[in-house]
């Protein structure tokens, strides 16, 4: 699996002449931190050498938290990297910029980080001096 960085993103787009909207839809933000499914986590049993019971050692809520807490920190990294390159790309920062994505983002997040790119880049316009 392949962190992405602004860096070797930015590299990327240079090479090929991409925008973010296409690294978007080239699958470059998908988180590949595994989501927990609760059916599907179980605790981490041990038997007990004398008489055989068996012991829980690590409930499956804690291993879910640690999971989850590991896929949103994947997840606000990417946020993060997804949100560099867009200022970089449209050549913008600030207050304005931060507003610009923000915007943004809440019209088209749910469908995910190209059409928040797309948002974006109508919105940066208004900001553009």
């Amino acid at each position: 699996m392949t962190k992405h960085t602004f860096e070797s993103l930015k590299e990327i787009m240079t090479k090929k002449g991409s925008t973010v909207y296409d690294l978007s839809n080239e699958g470059y933000f998908k988180n590949n931190a595994p989501y927990p499914d609760r059916k599907e986590i179980k605790d981490i049993v041990k038997k007990c050498e004398c008489c055989g019971a068996e012991k829980i050692i690590t409930p499956a809520e804690n291993i879910r938290k640690e999971m989850l807490l590991e896929y949103h920190r994947e997840e606000g990294r990417l946020m993060k990297v997804f949100k560099d390159l867009l200022f970089y790309e449209f050549n913008v920062s600030g207050k304005k910029a931060d507003k610009a994505f923000d915007l943004a983002w809440s019209d088209g997040h749910a469908y995910g980080y190209a059409e928040v790119a797309s948002h974006f880049e109508k919105f940066v316009e208004l900001i553009k001096d």
